[in-house]
């Protein structure tokens, strides 16, 4: 054989062997590029997962907040409800009150005393009533007392 054709066999053996490389380096760059392109597809899925339990738990908080804001206007408007009938309670018993403080000084005056009923919704009314109309009466009482217009105390020596 001459050098010519064992060159030419060497040659012919290396590009072989080259292109079996080349082919092996291909197949294990198309398998890494596919290994890169699940982990980003998983990667995403991932992600959009996260986004997902991110919306659910946002929804959540927003429907919590309706809630409250349920609650604050329910409790608000009971509040209101109260004190409206409170409200009501006080100027009927401050009625009463006035003509019951205004009847001495209308006897004095000679022009006669009128009796003003008390208004029975309030003496079995709430407990907060009783004892709103406990306690005024108590202090009307120690006023008068000490304006020297009521029953005197007697002191126990």
């Amino acid at each position: 054989m001459s050098i010519e054709d064992s060159m030419s066999r060497i040659a012919r053996e290396n590009f072989d062997k080259t292109l079996a490389t080349g082919a092996e380096i291909v197949r294990g760059i198309q398998e890494g590029v596919t290994s890169v392109v699940e982990n980003v597809r998983d990667l995403n899925v991932r992600l959009i997962d996260m986004a997902q339990a991110n919306t659910d738990v946002a929804f959540d908080l927003a429907r919590e907040v309706a809630g409250l804001v349920q609650a604050c206007t329910t409790d608000a408007t009971k509040q209101f409800d109260i004190l409206t009938k409170q409200a009501s309670e006080l100027t009927t018993l401050s009625q009463c009150f006035a003509s019951i403080s205004a009847e001495p000084v209308t006897g004095r005056a000679g022009q006669g005393s009128k009796i003003v009923p008390f208004p029975t919704e309030l003496a079995h009314g709430s407990r907060a009533a009783r004892q709103l109309i406990a306690t005024t009466i108590s202090g009307w009482i120690v006023h008068r007392q000490m304006s020297g217009n009521g029953p005197k105390r007697t002191s126990r020596e």
